[in-house]
């Protein structure tokens, strides 16, 4: 009986717990249930103040009508629209300039807020969901209004008023309250349901389960030939008949478990056997390898060394053998310098554990054995067992000192390397993978700076962002060999000669050798300077004005004017008879000079077209701008005053120029071009002179 009131008890605290827990689940399922409702009348209220936004900027504001759309839009939403109502808030600027009343109902303060800083806001009122969304202008305008701060237009960004959205909260409580009896009524039910069942599993359930329990108790203590007397056509009837079938299994399952001991026992001998072979067989691989391996325990105490140190022993020296070892703490075979050191990393690894399965240490070494030098790479790791347990740990010790040798012999040959390179005239570097430099001679290095290694060759000798211009490094295709003119980021030009190397791995590399070509570049440059420009004025010559219009015409306009200009100094020829050669070629010097300084450094171009004739070409100008320039120099030249010697007498002098100009029509050809420049400087000189014409 004491289970029994125990067993329903526990029913009955289960079923309590439930109601609590289903109470609890429909307390949130209800305020889930609520919170999306308000989250919905939110969103749309959110929605369709974007939509209304946004078809006012889109296409009432793009409208020939302008804002007289707006309250037509605003009355057919309002009229369609259940429990919606949308208002339009003007800025004060659109009101003083377009609402003949511009009283209207007083604004929130999210209202003022929002036309000030033009940020949406939303809240909600006790009847109704709220949303301000500011209008901000899209474009400079300057078709309705004017801007408030000012005259001008309309910036972009000013908040031209606000659409305010009310979505009516009245269909969100009426669901909320519906949804709230909904709620009780659920909870009613499911408490009901739960009491009648309880009351069924006390009398269906608890007492049968009360009479199966001693039963399986009996079995449990052995008495594999007791049943569950229990004659019932329901599920505890059919659980009785099935315990009463496991229980006769169980009997046959020890029994067959005494007879599976003795074949187990047979198997694990074969099992040891089998593990014996692979211990045998790892153990031959250890000793076949050309490297001494020992282990020791947690404590460093040395329990196994391989048979590498018999064949090795003689060779280098030592006297101790194999099995002498076996037994011995590690700490006296280490050397003595390094001893404490080594000690501390083993204790370590040690207690890292299993944990710190991934801890090793590797060393290289030196000692004098037979009175030879040795070096030695010691590795030490722990050693784990199948069950994931620290055991101990491993000690590798390989001869590495023919490699030690080789890498010696590799320093020296280097060596000898870098002082050829750093005895060269030439700077030197060489180039490897995405063309990252790794190396750079002396003199590289005291031009270029030692932090360019690790660089990309075309960023830091060349300071661009990209190859240099007939660069063949990083191609697919390499030639063995192949030269180009490198402008340097220190503001000299180079020979740069590069060869294609690949090492026995065939890992390719470039070896660049750069040879100082900057006083050759220089000569090359004043050379040609010399070969297009006019001596005496200082402004291009006319072979090279021809030229120079040519790029300009054939490497495509597109969108882009090209005026050209034509001066002639009025009256040249008598200024030339009076005064001389001598004077006349400083009336034309001083043209040139006046002709430098009114044009842009970058892109416009002045010419000594011939005698007192004048060119120049302004890409980019227009008719307007190539007039002022022309109008520049006219009125320059004139108030420049020359002093020429007559019989002994200094004179004041000045002279005029005449300006004709074109302006490039697409398709036209290179001398039609010059030929109504020119046509229209005449025109200017028959007017007078000391005048700007254009064609």
């Amino acid at each position: 009986m004491r289970w029994h009131r125990r067993l329903t008890g526990k029913v009955a605290l289960i079923g309590v717990s439930f109601m609590l827990l289903l109470g609890l689940f429909l307390s949130l399922h209800y305020a889930h249930l609520k919170k999306e409702l308000l989250h919905g009348g939110v969103e749309r209220a959110e929605s369709l103040s974007d939509t209304i936004a946004a078809s006012i900027l889109t296409f009432v504001f793009r409208a020939a009508e302008g804002g007289a759309l707006i309250d037509d839009l605003l009355e057919r939403v309002n009229k369609n629209s259940t429990g919606v109502f949308v208002r339009m808030v003007h800025s004060r600027a659109i009101n003083e300039q377009y609402v003949e009343d511009a009283t209207e109902q007083p604004m929130t303060p999210e209202e003022v807020d929002s036309l000030a800083d033009g940020t949406v806001r939303a809240y909600q009122t006790d009847a109704a969901f709220v949303r301000v969304v500011p209008l901000h202008a899209e474009a400079p305008c300057v078709r309705c209004h004017d801007n408030p701060d000012g005259p001008g237009q309309i910036p972009v960004g000013y908040v031209l008023g606000l659409v305010v959205t009310e979505v009516s909260k009245a269909e969100v409580e009426a669901a909320i309250a519906e949804l709230a009896g909904d709620t009780l009524l659920t909870g009613g039910f499911i408490v009901a349901l739960m009491v009648a069942l309880l009351v069924y599993l006390s009398r269906a359930i608890v007492r049968p389960v009360t009479a199966m329990t001693r039963t399986i108790a009996a079995v449990a203590d052995g008495d594999f030939g007791r049943r569950i007397e229990l004659v019932r056509n329901d599920e505890i009837g059919e659980l009785s008949a099935h315990f009463n079938t496991m229980s006769g299994r169980l009997k046959e399952m020890f029994d067959f478990m005494r007879r599976s001991n003795v074949e187990l026992t047979g198997e694990v001998t074969r099992q040891v056997e089998a593990v014996r072979q692979t211990r045998d067989f790892y153990q031959a691989v250890v000793d076949s390898t050309q490297r001494i391996i020992l282990t020791s325990d947690t404590d460093l105490v040395i329990d196994s060394v391989n048979v590498e140190w018999e064949r090795q022993k003689e060779q280098y020296g030592l006297e101790i053998g194999r099995d002498e070892l076996i037994g011995r703490p590690l700490a006296e075979f280490l050397p003595e310098g390094q001893r404490a050191r080594l000690l501390a990393v083993c204790r370590r690894i040690v207690e890292g554990g299993a944990a710190g399965r991934d801890i090793e240490h590797h060393e290289e070494f030196d000692l004098t054995l037979k009175e030879a030098h040795r070096y030695f790479l010691l590795n030490i790791g722990p050693l784990i067992d199948s069950e994931n347990r620290l055991m101990g740990l491993v000690f590798v010790a390989t001869d590495i000192s023919s490699r030690k040798r080789a890498e010696e012999m590799l320093r020296v040959e280097r060596n000898k390397l870098n002082a050829i390179m750093d005895g060269m005239g030439d700077a030197v570097m060489i180039v490897e993978g995405e063309s990252t430099v790794t190396y750079m001679n002396k003199l590289m290095r005291n031009t270029f700076g030692a932090e360019a290694v690790g660089q990309r060759c075309f960023e830091a000798v060349a300071g661009r962002e990209s190859p240099c211009p007939g660069c063949h490094l990083g191609q697919q295709e390499r030639r063995a060999v192949s030269s180009v003119e490198i402008a340097a980021a220190n503001g000299r030009y180079y020979l740069a000669t590069h060869t294609h190397v690949a090492d026995v791995e065939g890992y390719p590399s470039v070896i660049g050798v750069y040879k100082d070509i900057t006083f050759r570049k220089e000569m090359e440059d004043e050379l040609r300077l010399q070969t297009i420009t006019d001596t005496l004025t200082g402004l291009y010559n006319k072979r090279h004005f021809f030229d120079r219009l040519e790029r300009e015409i054939t490497g495509g306009r597109g969108a882009s004017p090209l005026t050209l200009l034509f001066l002639d100094i009025d009256k040249f020829k008598s200024f030339n008879d009076t005064y001389g050669h001598v004077e006349g070629d400083v009336c034309l010097a001083a043209l040139g000079n006046i002709v430098r300084g009114a044009i842009r450094d970058h892109g416009d171009a002045g010419f000594r077209y011939g005698g007192e004739e004048f060119t120049v070409l302004l890409p980019g100008a227009g008719a307007e701008q190539g007039a002022r320039v022309a109008d520049r120099i006219r009125q320059e030249f004139g108030r420049t005053v020359f002093t020429p010697e007559v019989e002994g007498v200094r004179q004041a002098v000045t002279r005029t120029v005449s300006i004709g100009g074109a302006v490039y029509e697409p398709g036209e050809s290179a001398g039609t071009f010059v030929e109504r420049a020119d046509n229209a400087m005449y025109t200017a000189k028959r007017a007078g002179g000391d005048q700007v014409r254009f064609s």
